[in-house]
């Protein structure tokens, strides 16, 4: 039952971190990162963000299907591309895997004292039984959290920006520039 244990937590743990990936720089590294049909998030030099399927990559061009349309999009047009995280999904496998850990050693370490739930039946009932409400609590913490994974992000050298402010006062008028690389 320890060896179970041991291995349950040693894979939940090599889980979390497989995900980890730095961001990708350039369209050329984004070609080992997406693949057809990933649902992705991407905004725009205009700010715009449009949810789609991706239906081809390359090292100029981003092809999304959207609302039934395939949206070609120039890699020099995209500012940023995410997917949404699932966190209602791991919440809930993550709050049954708890719950059934937790349940299961209870179990097992109870005494035959009213009723017998060390048995391996019980030990999996009483495991499913706490599998079952954990599932609830991970699923309503997975609900009410809302966020994306960052798969690629233009950089910002080269962004240039003028600012020009008009200056008025009762002593006279003038224009004030600014400008930021």
């Amino acid at each position: 039952m320890r060896r179970t244990i041991g291995v349950f937590i040693t894979v939940l743990s090599l889980a979390a971190t497989a995900r980890a990936q730095p961001q990708a720089t350039s369209f050329a590294e984004l070609q080992g990162r997406l693949k057809i049909g990933d649902a992705v998030n991407v905004t725009d030099d205009a700010d715009w963000t449009i949810k789609g399927n991706v239906q081809q990559v390359s090292d100029t061009m981003l092809v999304l299907r959207s609302h039934g349309h395939d949206l070609p999009l120039p890699a020099f047009k995209v500012q940023r591309i995410s997917r949404p995280v699932h966190a209602l999904r791991n919440g809930m496998l993550i709050g049954f895997g708890t719950g059934f850990t937790v349940g299961a050693i209870m179990a097992a370490s109870s005494g035959c004292d009213f009723t017998c739930f060390a048995s391996p039946a019980g030990v999996v009932f009483i495991g499913g039984l706490m599998g079952s409400i954990g599932m609830g609590i991970g699923a309503a913490v997975g609900a009410s959290i809302h966020r994306e994974h960052v798969i690629f992000e233009r950089t910002t050298t080269g962004h240039k920006e003028v600012a020009v402010l008009p200056l008025v006062s009762r002593a006279g008028a003038g224009v004030r520039v600014e400008v930021a690389f």
